[in-house]
């Protein structure tokens, strides 16, 4: 199995976050970040070594209302360690539509909502929902096409941020 980098980034609250990360940079949710200054934002990466965040790019059309756009990007001050030969990088090209992509195998790991839908009413962001682990999951799942999901979720929405999976 071939994983990618995943990081622990710990609010002062005690929330968590996770992303993927390679050598140079880190993508991770925007929402984990909301707490930290570019200065002070940790993170941790697979061999538990902190490295400090030199600095954040920010999603400019991040929602905190509907997490739209969660996402952002560190640059790191060194390296992840434990970087190895086998470590592989993944790209999503949705030119071709999802139809290539539909039956392959994903991996997902995080600490996101375990909910099947996503609730009308969000949770504060300094409380963590009862639907957020406290330990890092891992699954791995089927990509399906669009209109699979249309079909088995009537408020599907095809968007960059929706990848279709069982």
């Amino acid at each position: 199995r071939y994983y990618p980098w995943s990081a622990y980034l710990e609010q002062p609250d005690g929330s968590l976050g996770a992303s993927e990360q390679t050598t140079v940079f880190v993508g991770i949710h925007r929402h984990d970040l909301s707490k930290f200054s570019h200065e002070e934002a940790p993170a941790s990466g697979g061999c538990s070594k902190l490295i400090r965040v030199r600095k954040i790019f920010m999603h400019e059309d991040w929602d905190s209302a509907t997490f739209q756009n969660d996402v952002a990007v560190m640059i790191l001050d060194e390296d992840p360690p434990c970087v190895g030969k086998d470590t592989r990088y993944a790209q999503i090209d949705t030119s071709a539509g999802w139809q290539e992509w539909s039956g392959r195998r994903a991996m997902v790991i995080g600490w996101g909502d375990m909910r099947p839908t996503v609730p009308t009413s969000t949770w504060p962001l300094n409380q963590r929902s009862p639907a957020f682990p406290d330990k890092l999951r891992e699954v791995t799942v089927r990509v399906r096409s669009h209109s699979s999901c249309q079909q088995s979720y009537t408020e599907y929405s095809k968007q960059f941020a929706n990848v279709p999976a069982k």
